[in-house]
């Protein structure tokens, strides 16, 4: 399914699509009811009947890991991604928003920004490709990262992410400066001179 762009239709990408966004919506009001649960319903040592509604809970959680699970990660991720395009642009959305509301920003410059980020989401929801080009580099993408807030790092599980592109973003580093000493050194005045010979 990853490559289904050349496609205006496709049924098998749209069941996967949707599987997918059922799958995290699903995760995602489990992880919440229980979290409300926990806070507001259950006693400070949970009974027994509490904590069977907890482990059913995680129960249901862990099957709709599983359906992920049989999805090509590829389209998990493109979905994900995609998912968490739109949960940004929609955050981007109500900050603008309210930023008019205030009159912190002139109402022009409000609606041309408000137009762009509805193209954004419009683009987001219909793209079907992994891949973009013009893609930022890793530590632009890790800095990026870094200023989500922390319940959506958690909720999309983006800590291992933003560790293991650092270690990219550490290893080109260490690979740049080793090329920048093996340049210097074809640059020394001993290998200019014996070029002018």
């Amino acid at each position: 399914m990853a490559g289904s762009d050349d496609k205006f239709f496709d049924a098998d990408a749209f069941k996967v699509w949707l599987l997918v966004r059922q799958a995290l919506a699903f995760v995602r009001a489990h992880n919440l009811a229980q979290k409300e649960f926990e806070e507001h319903f259950c006693s400070m040592i949970p009974t027994s009947e509490e904590e069977k509604v907890i482990e059913e809970s995680k129960l249901q959680c862990a099957l709709a890991q599983a359906d992920l699970d049989d999805i090509d990660k590829e389209d998990v991720a493109r979905i994900r991604g995609h998912k968490m395009c739109r949960i940004i642009l929609n955050d981007a959305i109500k900050y603008i928003d309210e930023l008019a509301h205030q009159e912190l920003i002139p109402e022009k410059d409000a609606g041309e920004t408000l137009d762009q980020l509805n193209e954004y989401i419009d683009y987001v929801t219909v793209c079907g490709r992994h891949d973009h080009d013009a893609k930022l580099d890793l530590a632009v993408q890790v800095d990026r990262l870094k200023l989500l807030p922390s319940t959506a790092l958690d909720e999309f599980k983006l800590w291992p992410v933003i560790d293991e592109l650092s270690r990219r973003v550490e290893e080109e580093g260490e690979r740049e400066s080793e090329t920048r000493e093996v340049g210097s050194s074809l640059n020394s005045p001993l290998l200019d001179n014996a070029s002018s010979i």
